[in-house]
């Protein structure tokens, strides 16, 4: 995984739905994952990260850069832990799709 994760995803998506004016108009674009880790830092004292902020006209994009000893983590997850992921990418794939 490249770290931090790219956004031009999030920009192509918005504009091949034609989302030009919501996207010129938002205040804040990142990955729905960045804001989780960010409203958990309080309860998470183990798991260190480092967040990113850039400006793009009057929006302000967010993107966490994982640290060495994360991605070491990561890479030493459990089968459990990361079936745990896939779910979330496979909720997060339906709710987003155009297909249900």
């Amino acid at each position: 995984h490249p770290y931090p994760a790219p956004l031009d995803p999030i920009f192509q998506s918005l504009r091949s739905e034609g989302k030009q004016e919501e996207l010129s108009q938002a205040s804040f674009i990142s990955w729905r994952g960045n804001i989780t880790k960010l409203l958990l830092t309080p309860w998470n004292k183990q798991d260190p990260w480092h967040m990113e902020a850039q400006m793009w006209g009057n929006t302000v994009l967010l993107n966490v850069t994982e640290t060495p000893s994360s991605i070491e983590n990561e890479s030493r997850r459990s089968e459990r832990a990361n079936r745990m992921c896939f779910w979330g990418f496979c909720f997060e794939d339906y709710c987003t799709s155009r297909d249900r």
